[in-house]
């Protein structure tokens, strides 16, 4: 394949050089964490409700909420389940 002359061969000083910035790790250390936690509760829990009542008081630690919910959706868009915790102990 031929470098049209009009096109640098070369990168720019800055790219893919961003050091990424101590709360970003922080966030991403945090987020893989919860992923694994996650991983780990559906491989062990075979309980729809309580999986999910579980990976959503996970989530809600993670990101330090006090309330939130899992609506589960038939194909079609139907509600078929709701979740909800209103705090984390």
């Amino acid at each position: 394949m031929t470098i049209p002359a009009n096109v640098s061969r070369s990168r720019p000083k800055d790219a893919g050089t961003a050091i990424p910035t101590a709360p970003a790790r922080e966030r991403t250390r945090s987020s893989l964490e919860l992923l694994y936690d996650i991983s780990r509760e559906l491989a062990a829990q075979l309980d729809l409700r309580r999986l999910l009542q579980h990976i959503l008081q996970l989530t809600l630690e993670a990101v330090g909420a006090t309330s939130g919910s899992i609506l589960v959706l038939d194909e079609s868009g139907a509600v078929q389940g709701v979740y909800c915790s209103t705090s984390c102990s």
